[in-house]
């Protein structure tokens, strides 16, 4: 295999070579890799013999002698044994040597597998210029748009589930381009939907909204009550969510207290605002007082700011200064009836 081709191994091949280099930006794509050769080498029955099967090495820190009396090792009660080489990219010359010379004569029980969470490894170095020429390195970078959709696509077609376009496009646009992220909030999303088979744009946003439903509430409220500094300081508490998984909470409720104005207007019975607002009937009540704290216009305004930030954060706006001025505007500007700053 050329050196050019040497690190993308074919995904039918699903037996590791003796020794294998993992390497990438993205550090769920590289934990996943080294987790696969794991589970061939030790088999289902032999899971419970992780501990005495496993040994992992720090490159900066390592003993080249203990890591090859390691790879020399029998197995015990597993059909294969795996040294792990932590941060290779750092490995020293000597030590490289000491590794591609096992690599020519390797235990055939032994998976050695070398570990860096980064792009910039010595792809010059002897030792990786031979692992590659035997297709013994991997490639795990970050995955562009394009391949997040396909990994979304397939990876909920595994779980017995299709997911509409726009929902996979609202998924991304929530999460970013790193996996892990993209991987969590898809979980969220699977368990939310049940046993439902199809995935739509609603479930993406319902699914985000259920684990802070109540911040969300408290904010609202505290937007309601035009308490500037309470506001900002339960936003901070929201801080690690994806950005426009709170600007999108944030929509769906002034919606709900609007909708649920216009019904009260009509004097719709309990069970048509249950069905139409998506509350639960203990949760009516104290959407009814928050829907009290806002005039009508007020709602409708608040709602037009929201979506201006939405774009915003769409087109290259920093999340928090955004969410932070939409705030600020909402607690400061709402109630003078005055139109809201951009």
């Amino acid at each position: 295999m050329s050196r050019k081709s040497g690190g993308a191994r074919s995904a039918a091949n699903t037996t590791p070579p003796p020794v294998l280099y993992i390497y990438g930006d993205d550090d769920y794509l590289v934990d996943e890799a080294l987790a696969a050769v794991k589970r061939e080498a030790l088999g289902g029955s032999a899971a419970g013999f992780e501990s005495m099967n496993v040994q992992v090495f720090d490159a900066g820190s390592l003993s080249v002698a203990e890591v090859m009396a390691a790879a020399r090792t029998l197995p015990a009660f597993a059909p294969a044994r795996v040294v792990v080489i932590r941060e290779a990219a750092s490995l020293r010359a000597a030590d490289q040597r000491a590794v591609l010379e096992y690599a020519r004569d390797p235990s055939p029980t032994t998976r050695m597998v070398l570990v860096a969470h980064t792009r910039k490894v010595g792809r010059e170095s002897r030792l990786f210029r031979y692992l590659s020429e035997k297709g013994a390195v991997k490639v795990c970078n970050r995955l562009s748009r394009e391949g997040l959709a396909r990994w979304v696509r397939r990876a909920a077609k595994g779980r017995g589930k299709e997911i509409a376009e726009e929902a996979v496009e609202r998924l991304l646009d929530n999460t970013g381009t790193r996996l892990r992220d993209v991987r969590g909030e898809l979980e969220k999303i699977m368990l939310f939907c049940g046993e439902r088979t199809v995935v739509g744009l609603s479930d993406v946003a319902d699914a985000g909204l259920e684990c802070r439903e109540d911040s969300i509430f408290d904010l609202t409220d505290a937007i309601g009550r035009r308490d500037a500094k309470k506001a900002l300081e339960l936003f901070a508490r929201l801080s690690g969510e994806p950005p426009l998984m709170v600007l999108g909470a944030m929509a769906r409720q002034f919606r709900i207290l609007l909708k649920l104005k216009a019904l009260d207007r009509a004097g719709a019975p309990p069970a048509r605002i249950q069905k139409e607002t998506g509350l639960w009937r203990s949760q009516v009540g104290n959407y009814r007082a928050m829907s009290a704290r806002f005039g009508e216009e007020e709602l409708v305004r608040a709602l037009k700011r929201l979506q201006q930030a939405d774009m915003a954060l769409k087109t290259g706006s920093r999340p928090s200064l955004e969410l932070t001025r939409v705030i600020v505007d909402l607690t400061g500007g709402i109630k003078r009836g005055s139109a809201l700053p951009h």
